[in-house]
């Protein structure tokens, strides 16, 4: 027996059943196509999208040895990581738009200039004059454009005045391989400063600038 529709629909009875790869007598090919068919059962388990009926022959006949409700545990497991992966990746996207919306609003309501400086990690006063900046008006927005070679994953941004123990600033990015982090000027001082871009121990890039 092959792998197909009508031998999916096989083995799923038969595992509902409590059988065995074994105890159908499958040979090699038919062995893999039996095993893809206990994953999908046991992932639908876990979900909880398996019909009421099917449910119960599960865990009357399938759930009967170690190894099987090792399975469903694992897969849950998995299920659940996913979940909170996908809650993350929401979260940050939407924390970068509400974000983004209020700078707009703000823009809106009084038209300010924006000034966008470049940074290269690592750079310095001394090694980029880009990295150099003077904000001419209070109320401007400055822009910081952090260009990261090879891409960032998705991180945590902060922007810290060297000499000081708090950062001014500190938002989820999404990454890629050039961030832009806009950042109103109230609060700032001149001096120099510090972006610290983070993704847990993994990985870690640093952009310099000094503001007069």
């Amino acid at each position: 027996m092959g792998w197909s529709e009508e031998a999916a629909a096989t083995y799923r009875r038969a595992l509902l059943a409590g059988q065995t790869a074994a105890d159908l007598e499958l040979d090699a090919r038919e062995t893999r196509a039996f095993e893809v068919a206990e994953s999908n059962l046991v992932d639908e388990y876990a979900a909880g999208t398996l019909p009421p009926a099917e449910r119960a022959a599960f865990e009357q006949f399938y759930l009967v040895t170690p190894d099987r409700r090792e399975n469903v545990a694992l897969a849950r497991g998995i299920l659940k990581l996913a979940r909170r992966q996908r809650v993350q990746r929401l979260l940050m996207g939407l924390a970068v738009v509400l974000l983004m919306g209020a700078i707009f609003w703000a823009g809106w309501r009084r038209p300010r200039e924006s000034m966008v400086l470049a940074l290269t990690a690592g750079n310095t006063r001394s090694e980029d004059s880009s990295a150099t900046i003077h904000l001419s008006r209070i109320g401007q927005t400055l822009v910081l454009e952090l260009a990261v070679p090879g891409g960032a994953p998705p991180s945590v941004a902060s922007l810290t005045r060297i000499g000081e123990p708090q950062p001014h600033l500190q938002v989820n990015v999404a990454g890629g391989e050039v961030i832009r982090i806009p950042v109103a000027s109230a609060g700032l001082r001149q001096g120099e400063y510090i972006v610290s871009v983070r993704a847990g121990t993994e990985f870690r890039r640093e952009f310099r600038f000094r503001l007069e």
